[in-house]
């Protein structure tokens, strides 16, 4: 009904408008131009009304005066421009309010116009992976020797024991099935660790061989990369068939996921870390035994498997090395406690060297985190630095390595996604400032990580302070969310190797303490009596850079730091502190 309301309004005026020019008595010529004219206008009714009365009383005039009807329609002109003119001339006297709106439409005309163009021009990019990051990761593998690797040794050795379903739990105590320790002799568990290793010394001799050689040359890649071989050592028969290149159709998002550096496998290095614990059962063993020869043979074989696991140079892969490195010194620090004659002077000479070569392995290494981000970048913009549809789809699908199979929620995704790339074009920055930014966050990382560790427990860590305004700043978020997303927490990994450092040199320092007493008789006095002839320098607090504390209880010698409050407490430590140095678990 309204319609109808509005319709017979609009008619009402235009028989207005036409009853002024019919009532008006000018002939039909001039007539006719009247209405012309006002048609052409396109005004308000209200507007046409006032330009009908204007006109009609425009040529009533002239024809008053005397003029001819052509003659006056000869000097009014062009009725067309006419109206453009009348049209042009009533607008600019409507309203500030319109005006306002009409600027505002026309802003909003360009915005779209702008946005669209904006749209097709983004939707043209396309990320062009031109750098094989997994190659630069597997370089060092890569240069191994087949006769010089380990890996083939520890495959066939996962085969046959299949290390996939490996159970150490027998060389352990524990509780409630929890792991307290590693047995000891006069643990109930310590003749079932004593058969266990016993059915395993192939084991043992095969994880020996691997040790000694002086790469691994385990080439890293994605699951359908592993041969038929490496899936048997990985996942026993059930799974050793080698997964087919995908042949079907694939959106090139799910491409670029598929084929990042993100989704490289690193399945050996949880059999390695078993590898580990065996040979930290053995080196407790052999020193039961009083197999000096066998304890040095292990510790050897204990720094050759982190060697191996550090191949790769990624933090995860740092990682395991350090919780093999640790391992094996807490139980040279357990035998050095509860079994130190296993061991003759040369072959604590050994250890001691042993220990003095894995510097190189004590240092965090963060090219590979580069290459991570380096490799998603080249994932997410075009050559041009531009973001790109299919790097937003591939960035928000990361954690998945997949686009989503659920069609309609796929299409609605992608949809949305591509109509609001300009917007992340806007607000996102470009692939170089992106890089920019996570260089200038992993320098700042780097840094720190290479300081004194009494430094990084004393000073503030200006890598997370970077992150945490880069989150405070709700413009910094946006703008840099992959960096803040994907930047990984590294400064607990660099704390996590300086105690690495700081249990080695505590076992050096021991060490020398064990070797001076062989040699005289008797304890120094002081630390400083062990250099230069057992220690090359005096040994360091790692929690406050000054020297190492010393003091002998009960005729035995301990070492001791003054901890986070700077103070000498004479070695008393909270119950957690002392529960955490008996545990002898691994990890």
């Amino acid at each position: 009904m309204s319609e109808n309301i509005k319709a017979g309004a609009v008619s009402h005026r235009r028989l207005t408008t036409q009853m002024h020019i019919d009532q008006s008595g000018l002939p039909s010529q001039a007539a006719d131009v009247v209405q012309r004219v006002v048609r052409r206008t396109r005004l308000w009714p209200r507007e046409r009304e006032d330009v009908t009365r204007e006109l009609i009383a425009h040529f009533a005039d002239g024809l008053e005066a005397g003029a001819s009807v052509d003659q006056l329609i000869r000097d009014f002109g062009d009725p067309e421009k006419a109206a453009r003119l009348i049209r042009r001339a009533k607008k600019r006297n409507r309203p500030w309010w319109w005006h306002t709106q009409e600027r505002l439409g026309q802003l909003l005309l360009v915005l779209v116009a702008v946005y669209l163009g904006l749209w097709v021009w983004l939707m043209t990019g396309k990320p062009q992976p031109s750098v094989d990051y997994i190659a630069q990761l597997n370089a060092a593998a890569m240069a191994v020797p087949s006769d010089q690797a380990a890996w083939p040794i520890y495959r066939e050795a996962a085969i046959a024991y299949k290390l996939n379903q490996f159970d150490t739990s027998p060389l352990y105590v524990k509780e409630a099935d929890k792991r307290l320790h590693l047995a000891r002799p006069d643990d109930s568990q310590w003749s079932a660790m004593v058969a266990y290793l016993d059915r395993h010394a192939e084991l043992i001799d095969m994880i020996h061989q691997g040790a000694a050689r002086p790469g691994l040359g385990f080439i890293a890649g994605h699951d359908m990369d592993i041969t038929q071989r490496d899936r048997l050592a990985f996942y026993g028969e059930e799974q050793a068939t080698v997964i087919e290149q995908p042949t079907e159709d694939r959106s090139y998002a799910q491409q670029l996921a598929e084929e990042s550096l993100i989704g490289v496998l690193l399945p050996h290095l949880g059999m390695m870390r078993k590898m580990a614990e065996l040979m930290v059962a053995d080196m407790r063993l052999a020193a039961v035994a009083g197999d000096g020869a066998r304890i040095v043979k292990d510790m050897e074989s204990i720094i050759g498997l982190a060697r191996h696991a550090r191949e790769i140079p990624l933090v995860v892969n740092d990682l395991v090395g350090v919780s093999i490195l640790s391992m094996g010194l807490r139980e040279v620090s357990d035998i050095l406690h509860h079994r130190k004659q296993s061991l003759d002077v040369a072959q604590w000479i050994q250890i001691a060297h042993l220990l003095a070569s894995i510097d190189p392995l004590m240092q965090v290494r963060f090219e590979g985190e580069r290459m991570f981000m380096y490799d998603t970048l080249q994932r997410v913009y075009a050559p041009n630095g531009q973001i790109t549809s299919e790097g937003m789809k591939y960035l928000l699908h990361l954690d998945q390595l997949i686009v989503t199979t659920n069609h309609n929620d796929a299409s609605y995704q992608q949809l949305s996604m591509s109509m609001g790339l300009p917007l992340v074009y806007i607000v996102m920055a470009d692939r170089g400032q992106m890089q920019t930014k996570y260089d200038h966050y992993m320098d700042l990382t780097a840094k720190r990580a290479v300081k004194p560790f009494w430094q990084q427990l004393s000073e503030p860590s200006e890598s997370k302070l970077f992150v945490d305004q880069l989150m405070s700043s709700n413009l910094g978020f946006v703008r840099y969310w992959p960096v803040v997303v994907l930047a990984p927490a590294l400064d607990g990994v660099s704390g996590t190797m300086a105690n690495l450092i700081a249990l080695r040199d505590a076992v050096q320092v021991a060490i020398a303490l064990e070797l001076y007493q062989r040699e005289l008789k008797q304890y120094p006095d002081t630390l400083g009596q062990l250099v230069p002839r057992y220690l090359p320098t005096m040994p360091v607090d790692h929690s406050t850079g000054k020297e190492l504390l010393y003091r002998m209880v009960d005729g035995q010698p301990m070492l001791y730091g003054r901890g986070l409050d700077g103070d000498d407490d004479g070695g008393l430590m909270s119950k957690k502190a002392l529960r955490a140095l008996a545990s002898d678990k691994p990890g």
